[in-house]
């Protein structure tokens, strides 16, 4: 972890005070933002970076939500969270902030851009934003995406991740990075082994009593 961490974890059990970093989705003042200090901060720089651990407990397929804020526009092509792999055969696959103006939060699979619903990923500065992605290995590999209150990528195809420890030449997943020159914040971040197709699973997610599951939990 190579970033500026918050002192205490972000109280979101009293998110119906309207002190909840979720997008104004409580009462909070449109545009503004509140509990800074709970989230992790990469705006200073820095990175945070899965343990091999965690990594081999998640294998092939799994399941991730957090809570996003970008804190300006996008001048360069900052990551939000990136997956590689031992041989690379998968290629750069996650999410990150680019473009200019507004910004978007773009999804590559094995290296490829994906334009599906990008105007649906077009993301306002300034607010918070809910994010999850599931990969499977059904068919081959499919990734959902979900944003905000929406599925934004559905069933999508990829080379997936297999969970093969003992090669070099392994596409099980190898690291997984998130904030690597992004000028933001991320919060809430919660892991399960297994992937989702139920929209209410990751909505449900969105708060801190929601955790049963999980593999990992970074308040």
């Amino acid at each position: 972890l190579r970033c500026k961490v918050p002192k205490v974890a972000f109280p979101s059990d009293k998110f119906q005070f309207g002190v909840s970093n979720d997008g104004t989705r409580s009462s909070s003042p449109l545009n503004s933002v509140t509990m800074m200090n709970y989230a992790l901060d990469f705006t200073q720089g820095g990175e945070l970076e899965m343990g091999s651990a965690l990594l081999q407990d998640m294998g092939e397929t799994f399941t991730m939500s957090f809570w996003v804020f970008m804190a300006g526009p996008p001048l360069v092509t900052q990551t939000v969270v990136e997956l590689t792999t031992a041989d690379q055969a998968v290629g750069k696959t996650g999410l990150y902030w680019e473009g200019f103006g507004l910004g978007q939060l773009s999804l590559y699979l094995n290296g490829e851009y994906k334009a599906e619903n990008a105007e649906k990923r077009l993301l306002p500065v300034g607010m918070w934003h809910f994010v999850a992605l599931s990969s499977s290995n059904d068919g081959g590999g499919k990734m959902n995406v979900w944003m905000n209150d929406e599925r934004v990528i559905s069933q999508i195809d990829f080379v997936t991740f297999v969970d093969n420890q003992d090669t070099i030449f392994s596409r099980a997943v190898q690291s997984m990075t998130m904030g690597k020159d992004f000028n933001g914040y991320i919060d809430q971040l919660k892991i399960w082994q297994e992937p989702t197709e139920n929209d209410d699973v990751l909505y449900g997610s969105r708060f801190e009593s929601a955790t049963e599951g999980t593999l990992a939990y970074f308040r």
